[in-house]
Order: structure tokens, then sequence, then C-alpha cells
């Protein structure tokens, strides 16, 4: 595990001093290098006892995604999709991740919209639907964020009625 309890408390205080209006983690939310849930769930109980996170937590509107951290080790790509949705669901029991809240049988996956004043941010998922079975990038079969997040994508940036617009992907 690279969780390093003073660390944590250092960062989560400058983000206390900051007076963000939100705060925004786009993946790796727990470095660890380990793929038993029973691990992840212990380093996130540490996190979570730090008293600077817990008032990040429950003072500033926080968001996020996940990347491979979250679910497997360094630079995982997704192996079985019910794991990977477990441990998906497991995030939005620590984030606001609203997709999970609301839910989406047909196409899950952690992608989202909010709109804050002038400024509308555009969460991705960067892992559920990575397909990297080619080495080339240029081929067609080869994508990131599937087929119907890319159409939700292309449909809420047209849509938007903001004046800025913020991709947000963890890859």
């Amino acid at each position: 595990s690279q969780f390093h309890p003073w660390w944590e408390s250092r960062a989560w205080q400058m983000v206390l001093d900051e007076q963000s209006d939100m705060f925004i983690n786009i993946g790796d939310n727990v470095y660890i290098d380990a793929i038993e849930i029973e691990l992840k769930r212990l380093i996130w109980a540490q996190r979570l006892q730090n008293p600077c996170f817990a008032h990040v937590f429950s003072s500033i509107p926080s968001y996020s995604v996940y990347d491979d951290h979250e679910w497997e080790a360094n630079d995982a790509t997704p192996g079985t999709l019910p794991k990977l949705e477990r441990d998906s669901q497991y995030l939005s029991w620590h984030w606001t991740v609203p997709n999970y809240i609301e839910g989406n049988p047909y196409y899950p996956g952690c992608y989202f919209k909010i709109k804050t004043g002038k400024t509308e941010f555009f969460f991705l998922d960067g892992r559920y639907y990575r397909n990297i079975g080619s080495t080339s990038d240029s081929d067609p079969g080869r994508q990131m964020l599937g087929v119907y997040q890319r159409e939700q994508m292309t449909k809420w940036i047209q849509e938007s009625t903001a004046e800025f617009k913020i991709l947000v992907n963890p890859v």
C-alpha cells in the first residue's frame, strides 16, 4: 500500500485552507496496489477516521470517479465486470457518484454531469468500457468510453448552456 496517514492529513488540510467551493477527485482515491476488498475497506476506514478528510467530506461538495486503484492494482484493465461493479458501488459509499445513486442498469459505469454557476462538469468513466485489446491507436475497435457513454457525453456537451465546460476523466 502507498497509504501515508501523515501526508493524507497534510493534503486534506491544504484543501480546507483553500476554502474551496467543491472538491473533485479524478481517480486513484486511495492508491493501493491491492485487489483484496478487505484491505481496501481497511485503508478507507483509516482515511475516514482522519479528522481533516472527515471535515472536507462533510463540509465541501465532493465528487469523484474511479481509476484502476479503486478496483485492481496499477495499470489494470477491466477483467470481470461483476468485480468492477462491486468495487464501483463500494466507491459510491464514500463519494458522491450520482450515476450509482440514480442507477443505470442498461449502461452502468461512473459517468455523470453536474452544473455549478457558469460551469458544467462532465465526469467520464475511463475504465468500465475500456478495450485496449489492440496496441494500435488507429484500431477502430479500441475504445475507452464505450458507445453509450460517448454518445451521452456528446449529447451533454451539445445541450449544455454553461459558459465553461470541463471534462473530468481519470485517464
